[in-house]
């Protein structure tokens, strides 16, 4: 299974468990999980809008887009928190990837296996 910047679109915590239970539901035993996804940025337009969004959703890293969409960027340790039910981390790295508005952003690639 892949996941490219799926996480990035479910911004609460619980929704983003949900999704990774039913992947390890889903899988077979030997099966690959690839996770792609936006790290927490450090530049001031990111840490401005996480700040300017945190209180509204209750977690540092959300934040709504010029268009209305809500998403999300993650800590790593979030990341591989997400996948420590069912699944047993292979592979990490850390990238500079380039967002569909053309900015560079700051992504983690972990491939893990399920139990």
């Amino acid at each position: 299974m892949l996941l490219f910047a799926v996480l990035t679109c479910i911004p609460t915590d619980a929704g983003q468990q949900q999704l990774v239970t039913e992947l390890a539901r889903v899988l077979r035993p030997g099966g690959l999980l690839y996770v792609s996804d936006l790290l927490l940025q450090t530049d001031q337009r990111n840490r401005a809008r996480y700040q300017r969004h945190a209180e509204t959703y209750g977690t540092y890293g959300v934040f709504e887009t010029g268009d209305g969409a809500i998403c999300r960027h993650h800590t790593a340790d979030w990341l591989r928190s997400l996948l420590l039910d069912g699944f047993d981390i292979d592979t990490t790295r850390q990238i500079t990837v380039e967002t569909m508005n053309a900015n560079s952003a700051e992504a983690l690639q972990i491939l893990a296996v399920k139990r």
